[in-house]
């Protein structure tokens, strides 16, 4: 397609045609066709940028090649509007939680850990007994 290098003014109605060769000249313009409007600023940093080529999109971490580890928390008598702190390790899945009793709610912890290696969330007892928890995960390893 080669460069058109139409205009219109603002409101205007566009017929097939015209929207035909917007198209046409945005086309010519990313191919850098004779007329077009050039980029003077690269939109992509060739340098950074990664073939795609070079990327093996098919390749893919099976977990016998992943060092983890498990870890857990529990406590076997939590009293009635108590709470239970798990603190869990850095790079951790998504934990695997037990308690005894329904009435256990999982909630953000009431101070900032300081470090985003060091989540931390509370299992708050609202059951009016004492119910046991515990709290099974799995991270990856160094």
């Amino acid at each position: 397609m080669t460069w058109t290098g139409q205009s219109f003014s603002v409101g205007q109605v566009l017929t097939a045609a015209q929207m035909t060769n917007l198209q046409a000249d945005i086309t010519a313009a990313m191919a850098g066709d004779t007329g077009a409007p050039r980029l003077v600023n690269a939109g992509v940093d060739a340098a950074a940028a990664i073939a795609g080529s070079k990327l093996n999109l098919t390749a893919s971490i099976v977990r016998g090649d992943l060092s983890t580890g498990t870890s857990s928390a529990s406590d076997p008598s939590i009293s009635s509007s108590f709470n239970f702190v798990v603190t869990l390790t850095a790079y951790s899945f998504f934990p695997m939680i037990y308690a005894d009793d329904e009435l256990m709610y999982m909630c953000g912890h009431s101070t900032d850990g300081g470090s985003a290696d060091a989540p931390r969330f509370e299992m708050d007892n609202v059951s009016g007994g004492s119910v046991s928890a515990v709290c099974d995960w799995r991270y990856i390893a160094a």
